[in-house]
């Protein structure tokens, strides 16, 4: 027999989803292309790579094809996933929100409820102290996942759902804990 209170994906979730992704790379869309402009810079007439001075003991930096390209790289992924984050976190929250759903005792010990719950928490008290005049950094969504997870294993256990919904919130809860070391690296060496 089939559960009542699991979420089936529905036409209605499609297009709220796309409607967010969309949104994500509207805004994304100018950085894109000067990112875009900016690796043409860095490319000779002939299409070959042309490396800036090296950073001595940066064996990652030469790994990954040289200062220039690194730090446009990372710009590049950072322009365009963090925005993506930040928009489809409160979506599939909003998602996972709705009826059909759980009981509120079983949906705060599901990870994706929970990791996007927190990453949507930490992003509004991002822009909260932003008007007091405080710059954190976007690892801060990280952090905020990891701890709730942490967190949730400690206290409630992990209950996760064979649902889409539960997991596209463990998915974007593990891209916020990805973003951290990326975030991190380019803010030590922007």
């Amino acid at each position: 027999m089939p559960n009542p209170d699991r979420r089936w994906f529905t036409l209605r979730d499609a297009m709220i989803l796309v409607a967010a992704t969309a949104a994500a790379f509207a805004l994304t869309a100018s950085s894109l292309v000067s990112t875009a402009l900016c690796w043409n810079r860095c490319q000779r007439p002939h299409g070959s790579y042309t490396p800036e001075p090296e950073v001595p003991g940066s064996a990652l930096v030469e790994w990954l094809g040289g200062p220039t390209i690194t730090m446009d790289g990372i710009v590049l992924v950072l322009d365009t996933v963090l925005p993506l984050l930040m928009l489809e976190t409160p979506t599939v929250l909003a998602l996972r929100l709705c009826r059909p759903r759980p009981p509120w005792r079983a949906l705060v010990g599901q990870p994706g409820a929970v990791g996007c719950g927190a990453a949507t928490a930490a992003m509004v008290t991002i822009l909260w102290v932003m008007d007091f005049g405080v710059r954190l950094s976007p690892a801060v969504v990280g952090g905020a996942v990891g701890a709730a997870w942490l967190a949730l294993a400690a206290v409630r256990g992990w209950r996760s759902e064979p649902s889409w919904v539960d997991r596209s919130g463990r998915i974007l809860g593990g891209a916020w804990l990805v973003t951290i070391p990326v975030i991190v690296w380019f803010e030590w060496h922007a």
